[in-house]
């Protein structure tokens, strides 16, 4: 019978081998040591080939996806749509997106000021300024943004008549039913909920600034992306996804 370890196949006895042929393993950390003082007469620790891992390539959505996506949200009036269009439109990181605030969108201008950002710090959720002072510059909102925001508005409203005196009004776009911050790791749950619901791919929540589409518009840019036409399709110098190539009805947003 051959030896079980002379034939390596399948993800499992693959995994185990790359476990323990790692280059801090105590197996072969052992073989070094008994090879300094002369106890073995080669290191066969040097003939050992450990195995490269490889890396897991980052899913991220088509348009047809993304259009899937807000119309599945919008359907179900789903009180977390209007943060939705925002993060795909706008390429809003998580924590931009739960930090901003009623106080930094002028609807009447087209603009939001994306200057806060909301993170857990020591077990407590804290409103905190964005990084670079390249984030605070104003965004402008296309039609779809500001109407999904004005929707935004009136679940809010019936959110706090449902309240009532439970309700602690934080001032942030996007809120719990009671008016309270969304964690991060929530909105994540929420986020991958609705791309399950809608049948697209339950990516993170970060994926969303990597999409490649056919347009093109001015912006800020995404996460990994470069200033040529390979890399900017589809949103602009700062991140925007154009609103067009969804395809949605912005009248209807």
């Amino acid at each position: 019978m051959a030896d079980e370890h002379s034939h390596v196949s399948g993800g499992g006895r693959a995994s185990r081998l790359s476990r323990v042929l790692a280059p801090g393993h105590p197996w072969l950390r052992c073989l070094v040591n008994m090879y300094r003082p002369h106890l073995v007469t080669r290191n066969v620790a040097g003939l050992v080939r450990v195995p490269v891992p490889r890396t897991k390539k980052l899913a991220i959505w088509t348009v047809p996806q993304a259009r899937l996506f807000l119309e599945s949200a919008r359907r179900d009036d789903d009180p977390l749509y209007g943060g939705y269009v925002l993060m795909l439109i706008l390429g809003l990181r998580r924590g931009e997106l739960l930090g901003l605030g009623w106080d930094d969108i002028d609807l009447e201008s087209g603009e939001a000021h994306i200057a806060w950002q909301l993170q857990r710090f020591k077990g407590e959720l804290r409103r905190r300024p964005t990084k670079t002072l390249s984030s605070e510059a104003p965004l402008p909102l296309p039609d779809i943004c500001t109407r999904a925001l004005a929707q935004r508005k009136v679940t809010e409203t019936r959110s706090r008549l449902a309240a009532g005196e439970a309700w602690m009004g934080s001032g942030l776009v996007l809120t719990t039913g009671y008016g309270t911050p969304i964690d991060p790791r929530n909105f994540q749950r929420f986020f991958q909920a609705r791309a399950t619901k809608a049948e697209v791919p339950a990516i993170p929540v970060h994926a969303t600034r990597r999409m490649r589409v056919p347009a093109r518009c001015p912006g800020r840019p995404p996460a990994g992306c470069h200033d040529n036409s390979s890399a900017q399709q589809g949103r602009g110098d700062d991140g925007h996804l154009h609103p067009g190539v969804l395809g949605l009805d912005q009248g209807g947003a």
